[in-house]
């Protein structure tokens, strides 16, 4: 049988190893055989096991672990109650609290003089960002200051900095803050720096410098857009996501250049945020994301992007301007790539739109189907289909704007979907 010493003992050193898992367990033996430890041993065993279902992603569970370490605040020394009041903020953060990891973060604040350069500079940065996430973000460039008085080279300090004067419209001294980052981040682990230094650039009014921004931001991280957008609330780049998708020339940018380079999967997570502007160049930019040619290309991305032809097509169905031309011809394109859906949205289309002459869309399509070079593909049963859903409907007809149950649900569906990439 060991002692709870000896339990205590071989949980650091696991921990050490990174083994936080079984750390855990040899903490949780000493912490039962607490009356065989001294009212040190025992704040340590708790701060400890804290670090470790921190490292688990146990953030409830490590914040009840530093409240009973702080509870035995006597038994620590100065700079370890700091330590202890700072991962305490920590747990909080992760867990969305903002304004109670504040309030511990001011408490090693008040213990400051106890902790290293480098350990004050990351308090700071926390703190910051805690109240970056409560949207204080002068507050936070405050914070991020005194990081960086401490450590000129901190780079996250600078990265968040950047955001938050961004946040406030300072887009020139965001850039230089960016500038910082790009300069002290040789191995591109600040794989948004550039995308973000592009945007502000954009605010700026220098367009070709945040075009190129987003073409070199796409080239490091690929997937940059997808990560971005997935983000969840409360999250560091989420409030930033939000700030984007306002501005539809900003949005039209940032598409472009990822037309440019062929990243159609995330050039259609750009066309949905597009697509209730409602105006020519947002169809036009969905239209670009959903042509046949880049169907093709983006098989390479496994994405399922024969939805955007889908989504497209039913834009231009409740968009007055549209012609039967234009809807025939994203139409076949669907049918080609897949008749299923294609029979679906062609069902959609004479529902939602009345006043089509039934007769003159057929013609349209029978046209159409007559100039793809796949006609093969489609089957003698999916005409006849066709042909059958030409005849007037048996159900009454939705309003032109309005989408059916059937759609509203397929949309869900597919944007679910879609975020899952």
């Amino acid at each position: 049988m060991k002692t709870a010493q000896e339990y205590y003992d071989r949980g650091v050193a696991k921990h050490k190893q990174g083994k936080y898992q079984a750390a855990e367990k040899d903490y949780d033996k000493a912490i039962e055989l607490k009356p065989k430890l001294t009212k040190t041993d025992l704040a340590y065993a708790y701060h400890n096991r804290g670090l470790a279902k921190y490292k688990q992603g146990k953030y409830r569970a490590a914040e009840k672990d530093f409240d009973k370490a702080i509870e035995l605040k006597d038994k620590l020394t100065k700079a370890d109650l700091a330590y202890a009041y700072h991962n305490r903020g920590l747990a909080k953060y992760k867990q969305g609290k903002y304004q109670a990891a504040e309030k511990d973060f001011d408490k090693v604040m008040e213990l400051k003089h106890k902790l290293t350069k480098t350990d004050l500079a990351n308090a700071y940065t926390n703190r910051g960002q805690a109240k970056y996430k409560q949207g204080k973000y002068q507050a936070a460039e405050k914070d991020y200051d005194e990081a960086i008085k401490l450590d000129p080279k901190y780079a996250l300090a600078y990265n968040n900095r950047g955001l938050a004067k961004y946040m406030q419209d300072k887009y020139q001294a965001a850039i230089d803050d960016h500038n910082q980052v790009i300069d002290l981040d040789s191995k591109n682990k600040f794989e948004f720096t550039v995308f973000n230094r592009g945007v502000s650039m954009f605010f700026c009014r220098n367009k070709n410098g945040a075009d190129k921004d987003f073409q070199s931001a796409f080239k490091i991280n690929k997937g940059l857009i997808k990560t971005l957008w997935r983000s969840k609330e409360g999250s560091l780049n989420y409030n930033y996501r939000e700030s984007l998708v306002k501005n539809k020339d900003l949005l039209l940018s940032i598409g472009s250049a990822l037309m440019n380079a062929n990243l159609y999967s995330q050039l259609l997570i750009i066309a949905r945020e597009l697509g209730p502007h409602k105006d020519q160049k947002a169809l036009e930019f969905l239209r670009k994301c959903a042509h046949i040619e880049a169907f093709n290309a983006a098989q390479t991305e496994n994405s399922p992007i024969i939805e955007a032809r889908f989504e497209y097509a039913f834009l231009r169905n409740i968009d007055d301007k549209c012609t039967i031309n234009d809807i025939a011809e994203d139409l076949v394109c669907l049918a080609v790539q897949n008749p299923q859906e294609f029979m679906r949205l062609l069902q959609e289309l004479l529902f939602n739109r009345p006043g089509i002459g039934r007769k003159d869309i057929f013609k349209v399509l029978d046209g159409k189907l007559g100039s793809v070079s796949d006609k093969k593909l489609l089957k003698k049963e999916h005409n006849e289909t066709i042909k059958k859903l030409l005849l007037p409907p048996t159900q009454p007809t939705h309003t032109m704007k309005k989408l059916s149950k059937t759609r509203q649900d397929d949309l869900k569906a597919v944007e679910q979907e879609m975020f899952k990439l």
